[in-house]
């Protein structure tokens, strides 16, 4: 039996590092003015299949990529959305979000689906 539980763990391993994996990657933050700031993100999918098959879409049955912005106290978001709903990332496909955020101190951007997991960073503004 060992050379055939080799060959289904080889094979089970290779799988769970194909899985999607979703990160939030290359922020930026620009001061446009005192208390005024643009923050962008991109959410990438790292691994080798999508974050969901692309049936999904169709019968709704599955949930869809969400992105939230979630402000800290004193702040106010100024542009874009506090939560987006997106379709299935392919492998290395990404999405950018752009936000501006009125007022200091730390915001959290997480991204992610049942199906991929999540990711999530802070980001400290000025």
């Amino acid at each position: 039996l060992k050379p055939v539980a080799d060959k289904h763990t080889a094979f089970v391993v290779d799988v769970l590092q194909a899985m999607p994996k979703i990160q939030v990657v290359n922020q930026k933050i620009e001061t446009l003015s005192p208390g005024l700031n643009r923050v962008t993100v991109e959410v990438v999918n790292k691994g080798l299949l999508p974050t969901y098959a692309a049936i999904g879409d169709r019968v709704r049955f599955v949930k869809k990529m969400k992105t939230t912005l979630d402000l800290g106290t004193g702040q106010t978001l100024i542009s874009g959305k506090k939560m987006d709903l997106s379709k299935s990332l392919k492998a290395d496909e990404k999405l950018t979000y752009t936000w501006l955020v009125q007022g200091a101190g730390k915001v959290k951007i997480t991204a992610g689906c049942d199906t991929a997991g999540e990711s999530s960073i802070e980001i400290t503004l000025k």
